[in-house]
């Protein structure tokens, strides 16, 4: 069931400021933290290890295991 969803997060100014500048070269972007649902919407608890991803690397939905 992989499916992708929207998810709402709250990021600190300087992680806020790394996901524009990867939305700007069209880069992808992985962060850790507690996924939870309230109501109809997905939110992202404790956001924490933004990275931009390459190029070249491999999407990281790919990398999912679910249980």
């Amino acid at each position: 069931n992989y499916k992708t969803r929207d998810i709402r997060i709250e990021l600190n100014p300087s992680d806020y400021q790394k996901a524009v500048d990867a939305h700007g070269k069209k880069r992808y972007v992985r962060i850790k933290g507690v996924l939870e649902r309230k109501g109809k919407f997905w939110f992202l608890r404790d956001p924490n290890n933004l990275e931009v991803l390459e190029e070249d690397s491999d999407l990281p939905w790919k990398a999912l295991k679910f249980s």
